[in-house]
């Protein structure tokens, strides 16, 4: 079993490819290292329901040049398109031999490989490179979370469409939906190694390497939509500390995403008080994680694409969830309570691309993505609050005959869980370990004005698609 992929990844140009397992599972570790792979990163993770020792590790499959024949090369008029050279040399060749330097990913591997016409564009799908579709054109792979439905999904559609445009098909954009490409928890690493040029990165998957970004995933902050863009993404460019894990990171997140307002959905059971809170199964992300288990729930990690089947077969009894996506997963078909719970939003994940992918563009077309991915927030936003009013009357009037049961929690209620989140906040600032306490504090403080000046904005103007 292991052989065909690795195969596969030799042939398609991969570099390396890596494994994520947990300690404990001795028969599987010999097969893997008699294979060849090496440990690289050890970290503990409960996403199994109790704490194990996550493992992750990593096969160099072969070190190369990788060189394409320009366009203008004769060769290319051919059915058979002799396209790729692998070799290696300490410097690229000259491009005026009629061949253009790609990437160099260094090496000792001397031999030329013929490809079908057809072939070429899977051949290269390759990390760390800045993918070339053409002399003037270059593709962003972007290694997407969910499904292409949704208000999320149709904002990227949206600013696909003007970035081909504007840039006249010299950027193009392919999905890969559903983490086709990669899971999510891995989609940081993929992009910031370059096996997908751009993708969604959510901290709370990997809260150790953006403790920073992480920090917008604190339980009971701005539950409205826009400002949360808006206000985080002002801190992104006018501060210096969410820059610098990304540039660490060997990101730039060019887009903010939220998720919209934080609600309980529940499988079976009515959870609605404190009291029925306690001892009960709640799959729970960032500073909710901390926020249930101190409000006597059993917090489990699990990730949003294996929801429905944990709600289905009651592995979790609730969720965090968001109105929009309760439809757009389908979770209405296996829970059946919705408490409006407004406990602020996941603020803390957005659409990022490869750091030295994004520098090596050409300054217009660095231009036309960022202008485009502005204009994509706003959307986004309007998206978002729309399409949960409308999930709403959709969900309570029933949908292929499942009813969902939206539940109004007391005000009353909500303050008792609301004093549950106060000690968060300052753990997650404590989660940024490179920082001081006086730029913990610096960077919080920002957070919050910033919060406190797009509330202002919207008071007076109105969302951007209102004036």
């Amino acid at each position: 079993m292991m052989r065909q992929p690795i195969q596969f990844s030799r042939n398609a140009g991969f570099s390396s490819v890596y494994v994520i397992t947990f300690k404990g599972l001795g028969m599987a570790m010999s097969l893997l290292k008699k294979a060849g792979f090496k440990i690289f990163k050890e970290q503990a993770d409960e996403t199994w329901g109790r704490t194990v020792l996550e493992q992750r590790l990593l096969l160099e499959l072969y070190s190369l040049h990788l060189l394409w024949l320009n366009r203008k090369s004769a060769l290319y008029t051919f059915p058979m398109l002799w396209g790729l050279i692998f070799y290696e040399r300490s410097k690229p060749r000259d491009s005026a031999n009629g061949v253009q330097s790609i990437s160099r990913l260094g090496g000792n591997m001397s031999r030329i490989i013929p490809l079908a016409a057809g072939a070429l564009a899977a051949a290269m799908l390759l990390p760390a490179t800045t993918q070339v579709v053409s002399a003037k054109e270059y593709l962003i792979r972007y290694s997407d979370i969910g499904a292409n439905r949704g208000p999320r999904a149709a904002a990227l559609q949206v600013w696909k469409k003007e970035i081909e445009e504007e840039s006249k098909g010299k950027l193009k954009i392919k999905f890969f939906w559903g983490q086709s490409l990669m899971k999510a928890k891995a989609t940081l690493k993929g992009v910031g190694s370059g096996l997908a040029e751009m993708g969604t990165v959510i901290a709370a998957y990997t809260p150790a390497d953006m403790p920073v970004l992480n920090y917008g995933n604190v339980p009971f902050n701005e539950p409205d939509p826009w400002i949360g863009i808006r206000a985080m993404q002002d801190v992104r460019e006018n501060g210096k500390f969410i820059r610098a894990e990304e540039k660490k990171n060997k990101i730039r997140m060019l887009f903010q995403n939220v998720t919209g307002p934080v609600h309980l959905l529940c499988g079976k059971e009515q959870i609605d008080t404190l009291e029925k809170l306690k001892g009960k199964k709640i799959r729970s992300i960032g500073g909710y994680i901390q926020l249930f288990k101190s409000m006597g729930a059993v917090p489990v990690k699990i990730g949003f694409g294996e929801l429905y089947s944990a709600l289905d077969r009651g592995t979790v009894d609730c969720t965090v969830n968001y109105t929009v996506f309760v439809k757009s997963y389908k979770h209405y078909e296996v829970a059946k309570h919705l408490m409006m719970a407004y406990m602020g939003q996941s603020i803390g994940y957005g659409g990022a691309i490869n750091l030295k992918y994004y520098n090596s563009l050409p300054d217009d077309l660095r231009g036309i993505l960022d202008r485009a991915s502005d204009r994509y927030m706003d959307n986004y936003g309007k998206n978002l609050i729309d399409d949960a009013k409308a999930a709403a009357k959709e969900m309570a009037a029933g949908i292929d005959g499942k009813v969902l049961n939206f539940v109004d929690i007391p005000k009353a209620e909500l303050a008792k869980w609301a004093e549950y989140a106060k000690p968060i906040g300052a753990t997650l600032l404590g989660k940024m370990k490179h920082m001081s306490e006086a730029e913990q504090a610096e960077f919080a403080a920002s957070f919050d004005a910033a919060i406190a000046k797009y509330r202002k904005i919207k008071a007076e103007k109105g969302y951007p698609w209102e004036r």
